[in-house]
């Protein structure tokens, strides 16, 4: 919880992992201001860290501040050029700007990864491609089953089937 990690945050207030861990919590609850201030804390203490910067491109995007989170995932993969998660996280804050061609070339260099596929699938659709973006649709499904049904909601969600993904969602919850 949210208190046990302020908590924490207070006992190590100059531990860049410490900082780190709470700022991706704070992000994925919402506390962009909390979340943000103290991972850019935590590249302060830290600057040659990849994760950590690149943990601070993942705090960016929950804020919607997408411009800022490919700016630090180029941050993070100078110092980790072939981290494959990286490449899709910087992928998807291209799509996220709109920038589909981008998005597709940063996503492409690391096709099997399995994250990489949700974003080159979601690229390709916006980029005309439906042909392709099936393919990589089938590529996850083969190699993920319904292992992925958050992902093929998602998916869906972007090529506009709002059905599909709502039909994806329930099957994820179980409903």
């Amino acid at each position: 919880p949210l208190v046990l990690r302020e908590r924490a945050k207070g006992l190590a207030p100059n531990s860049a992992e410490m900082l780190r861990s709470y700022g991706v919590f704070s992000a994925q609850f919402g506390n962009s201001e909390s979340a943000l201030t103290a991972l850019r804390k935590a590249v302060a203490l830290d600057p040659l860290n990849a994760a950590t910067v690149a943990y601070l491109g993942s705090g960016l995007w929950s804020a919607h501040q997408f411009s800022a989170s490919i700016d630090a995932i180029e941050e993070a993969l100078k110092l980790d050029p072939h981290n494959y998660r990286y490449l899709v996280q910087r992928g998807l804050s291209y799509y996220a700007t709109k920038n589909f061609a981008e998005a597709r070339a940063s996503c492409g260099v690391a096709p099997k990864y399995w994250f990489a596929q949700v974003c080159l699938a979601v690229a390709d659709y916006k980029l005309g491609n439906s042909a392709g973006a099936q393919a990589q649709l089938d590529r996850l499904s083969r190699a993920n089953g319904d292992a992925c049904t958050y992902q093929y909601d998602e998916i869906e969600a972007q090529r506009g089937d709002n059905g599909e993904a709502v039909d994806w969602l329930e099957k994820g919850v179980g409903g």
